[in-house]
């Protein structure tokens, strides 16, 4: 959760009226926030109280749904009825003066919702057909409304899933789960590969947060997380495929592949109790979030953080090299670390031969050199090789490596003297010691070096300028090896 930039309009600061119940977006861009006492438009910088202005009322200040249309329009559930604004007009449904507790648009362009009757407490799935609605009752209705990727329609109640079409319905019920309708199945989510995240407002075994896959259901098991603990408000899949889960008490989880990420009101989120279905991923890719206590918005940050929290081994990072397969390593105490940055980005730590890792290189042949203590090894499945001098003894603390136009490689070590070392086919050749060679913190070849020859431009560290020197290097310039 550190990855995103964090804002947040709070009650108390006077920004809402009401607790936030809903949120969408519509096709101008402007933002719509249901609460307790009205609708609210948020041009990104003021939330502005919406006003008819066609004399019409909403049936009641009480938002329960939000829907930005494709065709522009906002549609609006409340605990009286259903609404519809088009073009400054509001358009009212007087022929369901019940609940609405979800609203989505189907494939098709067509609107359906969810709504509890205020008599009997009966669900239906609803249609809006022209100026009227059409609803469908039976066992198992619920507040969720999900289309399938074959146009199936999937709610739930209770303990119990139900896929449905007007006519045709299959149920699938949690064997030896017993459920009310308050407790049991409120929050559903469809994944890329079909399978069904189901969210339920009561916590337990078989309860909280349920993946339903070919018929069978089971949480959500990773490191210290259990999905079965948690008390569900809110539950929405983004388009990156990432789930965002909205708790009673728990404030919010991100659970993305095998990793769960937690942010809290320690964390500076509003509020730990996320309202109901307050959860909404805007085009731009912002996840808003609203809680018993105002709005809070997660974006992207051009620049992503990895540190302890995110599954570094250390704080301390003491080298970083970008291999050409585009994996990302890191030297920290004491692991070598490897960033691959796939849809979900994969941290692997390998425990180092010593404390410290030092420097990095990647050769021509995609070979890892790494710096280790005060010795230089070669990284390869898991094993670490040492590359020693003649005699046995470690090269030294290794503070730089480049790689010249031969394919020697040469290795800045900052031990007295601080020497630079020549190293072929695996064996250090040469050292040219300080004052001979002077000394630096970093070396990389110039550019244009002819074969024999190689440039170094050295980085100093007792100059607090840019600037850098070049230095010819040839066999025949300095004395014989220092190696004895």
């Amino acid at each position: 959760m550190t990855q995103y930039a964090h804002a947040g309009w709070r009650i108390q600061d006077g920004f809402f009226n009401g607790l936030p119940t809903a949120i969408a977006q519509t096709t101008d861009g402007y933002l719509w926030i249901g609460t307790l006492a009205g609708l609210l438009r948020f041009d990104g910088v003021r939330f502005v109280p919406w006003k008819p202005t066609s004399g019409k009322e909403l049936s009641s200040a009480h938002i329960s749904a939000l829907l930005g249309a494709r065709d522009g329009s906002l549609w609006i559930g409340t605990d009286s009825g259903l609404s519809h604004l088009v073009d400054g007009k509001l358009i009212q449904y007087p022929d369901r003066a019940g609940g609405v507790a979800s609203i989505m648009q189907r494939a098709d362009g067509d609107i359906w919702f969810s709504y509890i009757q205020p008599i009997d407490s009966a669900w239906g799935i609803c249609k809006v057909t022209g100026a009227q609605t059409q609803c469908y009752y039976g066992k198992n209705n619920g507040v969720p409304l999900v289309e399938d990727g074959s146009g199936f329609l999937w709610t739930g109640y209770g303990a119990t899933l139900k896929r449905w079409n007007p006519g045709l319905s299959t149920t699938y019920a949690q064997q030896g789960l017993r459920l009310v309708g308050a407790t049991g199945i409120t929050y559903l989510a469809l994944a890329r590969d079909g399978s069904m995240w189901v969210g339920m407002t009561s916590s337990g075994h078989g309860a909280g947060l349920q993946q339903f896959t070919n018929g069978a259901w089971k949480p959500f098991i990773a490191q210290l997380f259990d999905s079965s603990t948690l008390t569900l408000t809110a539950l929405l899949l983004d388009r990156e495929n990432t789930l965002w889960v909205g708790t009673a008490s728990q404030g919010l989880y991100r659970i993305r592949g095998r990793r769960v990420d937690h942010f809290g009101s320690s964390d500076g989120l509003s509020s730990d109790s996320v309202s109901e279905t307050g959860l909404y991923e805007d085009r731009e890719g912002n996840m808003w979030v609203a809680t018993s206590h105002g709005l809070d918005c997660f974006s992207n940050l051009p620049v992503t953080t990895y540190a302890i929290r995110e599954g570094l081994p250390s704080g301390e990072v003491d080298s970083v090299l970008a291999s050409r397969d585009g994996t990302i390593w890191s030297g920290t105490s004491p692991s070598l670390v490897a960033v691959r940055q796939e849809r979900t980005p994969v941290i692997e730590a390998h425990r180092a031969p010593g404390n410290q890792v030092t420097s990095l290189l990647e050769d021509h042949a995609g070979q890892l050199w790494v710096g280790v203590d005060d010795f230089l090894t070669i990284y390869k499945n898991g094993t670490f090789r040492r590359i020693d001098r003649p005699d046995g003894k470690p090269i030294g603390f290794v503070v730089g490596m480049t790689e010249d136009v031969d394919h020697n490689i040469w290795a800045e070590t900052r031990d007295a003297p601080r020497t630079l070392f020549r190293i072929q086919d695996f064996k250090i050749q040469k050292g040219f010691p300080a004052p001979q060679m002077p000394a630096a913190r970093r070396i990389a070849p110039a550019p244009g070096a002819a074969s024999g020859w190689v440039s170094f431009k050295a980085i100093w560290p007792d100059t607090k300028t840019t600037s850098s020197r070049y230095f010819p290097l040839s066999t025949a310039e300095f004395p014989a090896s220092i190696l004895k």
